[in-house]
């Protein structure tokens, strides 16, 4: 096997054991052990959150808006899968609204669970910086920040979420 055979079976790897041990290697096979960009957005609460602090955590990086027709209808089941598999995986949801206001029409403040990081990307810049190019994008990232899967479009995450068991 190939060092970078080998480093994306270890990556797996601990993706997998993060995740409890089961087999979710469908979900997270595929990528380009590409490293995912590092930047900074603004939290609800007006602070910076940093993407430095995923550092030694897989995480699920989710890019919408509330404009993005597919966007509407699955953004409740990513949050419910968040919720469900809590302290596993580092969830970021990254709107790509102007202001939080129309975030919060959409899903008041009080339905975000705690165990998603959500931040704002009015002009996109950190959507360009993955190479989003379409609403809904999500990403799955190694601990090491690597780039392990990326799904274009809207995603029944209900399924994941069942698959995952709660």
């Amino acid at each position: 096997m190939t060092k970078s055979g080998k480093l994306r079976a270890a990556l797996i790897g601990v993706v997998l054991a993060a995740l409890g041990g089961r087999s979710y290697l469908f979900w997270f096979s595929g990528g380009d052990d590409s490293k995912s960009p590092q930047f900074k957005a603004q939290r609800p609460d007006g602070t910076l959150w940093a993407s430095s602090s995923l550092a030694g955590r897989p995480a699920i990086v989710h890019f919408w808006a509330t404009w993005c027709p597919p966007c509407k209808t699955e953004i409740r089941d990513f949050l419910d899968m968040a919720r469900s598999i809590k302290g596993r995986v580092q969830f970021v949801a990254i709107s790509q609204d102007k202001k939080w206001d129309e975030v919060f029409a959409m899903v008041p403040r009080a339905e975000w669970p705690p165990e998603v990081i959500l931040v704002l990307d009015p002009k996109s810049e950190i959507g360009e910086q993955f190479g989003t190019f379409q609403l809904p994008e999500t990403y799955a990232l190694g601990a090491d920040g690597s780039v392990l899967r990326k799904w274009v479009g809207p995603q029944e995450w209900g399924v994941v979420k069942g698959q995952l068991g709660k």
